[in-house]
């Protein structure tokens, strides 16, 4: 089944690091055949664990297009 084009676009991204510890924030847009299907706001928060970044959670809000 062909869905058509998509693409996932990142706006306003903000990274927070003091190499031990980082937050990064931003908005995100879903396209499905250049309209916008849903969007929100991501949050990740990471670790340094034995030298590597590693994502601990993620929060997201989501919005849809009626």
């Amino acid at each position: 089944m062909d869905k058509g084009e998509q693409e996932e676009i990142f706006r306003n991204i903000s990274i927070e690091n003091n190499d031990v510890i980082a937050s990064v924030i931003f908005d995100y847009s879903f396209l499905s055949n250049r309209k916008a299907s849903n969007w929100g706001k991501e949050f990740w928060h990471l670790a340094k664990i034995n030298g590597q970044w590693k994502i601990i959670s993620v929060i997201y809000s989501l919005e849809f297009n009626n």
